[in-house]
């Protein structure tokens, strides 16, 4: 029931019980490579790739 789940993760997080900040991951996507294995690895929950200006 996402009406009544996520008010209560912005709850948390305004709180402080939920630091989805911690969550999530910056890559460039030069490093897309790294981000791919880290994922493997376990040890990102949320990669976002970040895709420069040209």
């Amino acid at each position: 029931m996402p009406q009544r789940f996520i008010p209560e993760l912005i709850a948390w997080h305004r709180k402080g019980l939920f630091p989805c900040d911690c969550m999530v991951r910056l890559y460039d996507f030069d490093d897309i490579n790294r981000e791919v294995a880290d994922a493997r690895r376990g040890e990102n929950i949320k990669p976002v790739l970040r895709i420069a200006d040209s």
